[in-house]
């Protein structure tokens, strides 16, 4: 079960915390990349990349659960959270198995008398 966030509200599992991490190392490296392209494409390419593996990052390290790209980073400056949604994933994570179960529901959505 994921431990919850500092305000409380439930947070990442442990996979959905290295999804996250690893999603942002690789957008950290493709920014570092992008600055061997030509001129025209580096610096929007490298700084938009860095955006994302940045906030992924971040994402990773406080549990942030949501858009990373929207609200990570702000929930982190604010001290609040910033509540956002994330359908690329929210898709993601259903098909590869590491959505968090429902309150009362085991990982195939099948009601159980779990805590």
């Amino acid at each position: 079960m994921p431990r919850a966030t500092a305000s409380g509200e439930p947070g990442l599992s442990e996979a959905q915390r290295r999804a996250r991490g690893l999603a942002g190392a690789g957008f950290l490296g493709l920014a570092v990349a992008a600055l061997r392209w030509p001129r025209a494409l580096s610096l929007p390419a490298s700084l938009a990349a860095g955006w994302l593996g940045a906030s992924h990052l971040v994402a990773a390290a406080i549990r942030y659960r949501g858009c990373p790209e929207l609200g990570a980073i702000p929930t982190l400056v604010l001290g609040r959270r910033v509540e956002t949604r994330c359908g690329p994933w929210e898709l993601l994570e259903a098909r590869l198995g590491l959505e968090t179960p429902k309150e009362g529901e085991d990982r195939d959505g099948i009601a159980c008398a779990c805590r």
